[in-house]
């Protein structure tokens, strides 16, 4: 009966959720967002990659940027799985003469990606009814905001590494063991999960305008995740087997199914923190 009575009371906040995104404007935000990702979708990848790539060759002297590159594509390709591989070589080119971008370059990048994440930030302070900001403060906001998700990519990537070393050089069975399964659940499933949790709970903790505790962040962390790694398994399918996006779209299809994730995903991201705003606790402390 008690086990009822919880799944009742989650689809009644859900429920609760889905309607107040709706009340919020979050399909509007969620649209813009998209929007937004189809215009500053070069300048919004290339500044992550750039820092995290800069962040890396700060501490570690004599990096790769080609092998570090295609590393964080990697991570890249688990939050936009469905980027064309045509567009991830040119960016990964690009990168590779990143030293040439110079400062000014630099700025410029910084200054052209923004609106998507300005569009995140003021969607969560509608969301959580928090007071508009200046223009200035939204827009150093959302640079802070791309900057922490390039360093965050770069933090992944040496844990990952350091990891790796170490396994090579202590237990080197193991290591020889998920060398050759690298196509097991271990690397396609449980890794990318990992990945995509943390960086929800990161996020989202830096991005909402409000107090509210970790661990009711990380409690949400766990639907943003599980409908997420859903979402890819349904949306691959689609894909494969019902539709054929290119007699619709023709060359820019790729391009359409991009953009039709990020609004899914923005959606869903969305809709989780409308359940952060409602989940009952015992203490709601706000800034």
């Amino acid at each position: 009966m008690r086990t009822i009575k919880y799944i009742f009371e989650s689809l009644k906040l859900l429920f609760k959720s889905i309607m107040d995104l709706i009340r919020d404007n979050g399909m509007v935000y969620a649209a813009a967002t998209s929007f937004y990702f189809l215009v500053s979708f070069f300048p919004v990848i290339l500044i992550i990659v750039y820092v995290s790539v800069s962040t890396l060759g700060f501490f570690f002297k004599g990096v790769n940027i080609s092998e570090i590159s295609t590393s964080l594509f990697k991570y890249i390709k688990e939050v936009l799985p469905f980027l064309p591989e045509s567009l991830v070589q040119e960016l990964a080119r690009i990168i590779k003469s990143s030293r040439s971008v110079g400062i000014a370059g630099v700025v410029a990048l910084l200054l052209s990606s923004t609106a998507v994440a300005e569009s995140l930030i003021q969607a969560a302070r509608t969301i959580f009814n928090s007071q508009k900001t200046h223009y200035v403060l939204t827009k150093l906001l959302a640079i802070a905001f791309l900057i922490g998700i390039g360093i965050l990519l770069a933090i992944f990537l040496a844990i990952t590494s350091l990891v790796s070393n170490l396994l090579s050089s202590n237990l080197p069975i193991v290591y020889k063991f998920l060398s050759i399964y690298k196509g097991s659940i271990l690397f396609t499933t449980i890794l990318p999960i990992i990945v995509i949790y943390v960086s929800y709970t990161i996020i989202s903790y830096l991005i909402i305008p409000v107090k509210v505790s970790i661990n009711r962040i990380a409690k949400v962390g766990i639907f943003f995740t599980f409908f997420f790694m859903l979402a890819k398994i349904f949306y691959g399918f689609y894909l494969r087997n019902i539709t054929k996006m290119t007699i619709f779209y023709g060359s820019i299809s790729a391009l359409v199914i991009l953009v039709l994730w990020v609004f899914y995903i923005t959606t869903l991201y969305l809709i989780s923190l409308e359940l952060i705003k409602n989940m009952p606790s015992k203490h709601h402390n706000h800034n």
